[in-house]
């Protein structure tokens, strides 16, 4: 499986957040980006759930289908295991529990992106920005 750039910066900014605070890296999966992927991961590693605060997830549909997962597994999110995910997709405002997510400003994103292809073809030099993502905060964390 090949994980884009996006993803292994996801996983770096979430490490690094990891040691700042202390807290010892233990589970991470490294499994595709989606729906099903996630489901499966859970329910194959139900044995670490037991030792885990929450679950935060690269996707907003990574973050969904671990929520089903664990109610499979008899677990109550949020009050067993929270689950947090990431891209703000209008599907996790369907789901029950309400997708607690972190939201990427898309609009931002476009903008600045199309600014620095310009400005790649104009002088030729790498151009490297951030964008500060929102907490949204709902049911499942």
């Amino acid at each position: 499986m090949s994980i884009n750039y996006e993803f292994k910066e996801r996983t770096e900014g979430y490490r690094k957040a990891l040691k700042e605070a202390g807290i010892v890296e233990e589970h991470i999966l490294d499994i595709d980006v989606t729906f099903e992927a996630a489901k499966k991961a859970i329910k194959k590693n139900a044995r670490i759930l037991k030792n885990i605060d929450a679950v935060f997830a690269q996707t907003d549909l990574m973050a969904l289908g671990t929520i089903e997962a664990l109610e499979e597994l008899s677990y109550n999110v949020p009050e067993d295991i929270p689950v947090i995910g990431f891209d703000n997709i209008q599907i996790g405002t369907y789901f029950k529990p309400r997708l607690t997510t972190i939201e990427q400003p898309l609009d931002k994103l476009a903008r600045m992106g199309i600014n620095n292809i310009i400005k790649i073809m104009q002088s030729n030099v790498k151009v490297r920005k951030f964008i500060e993502p929102k907490l949204i905060i709902r049911q499942s964390a």
